[in-house]
């Protein structure tokens, strides 16, 4: 089985403070490449360690 996630296109964003990628993920069925799934992520950094901080 093979699993691999490819992230590339890194962008940080200073004034919004948010980060995203963009992912590849490779849908393989009984050993062979039958496509790749692809998207983006993002997150607001500054959401995030707010929800850090209340959940301790």
């Amino acid at each position: 089985m093979r699993e691999n996630v490819y992230v590339g296109g890194i962008d940080w964003d200073e004034s919004s403070r948010t980060i995203s990628a963009q992912i590849s993920v490779p849908v393989w069925i009984d050993g062979k490449l039958e496509g790749v799934l692809t998207g983006a992520i993002e997150a607001d950094l500054e959401a995030l360690s707010k929800t850090q901080v209340d959940n301790y």
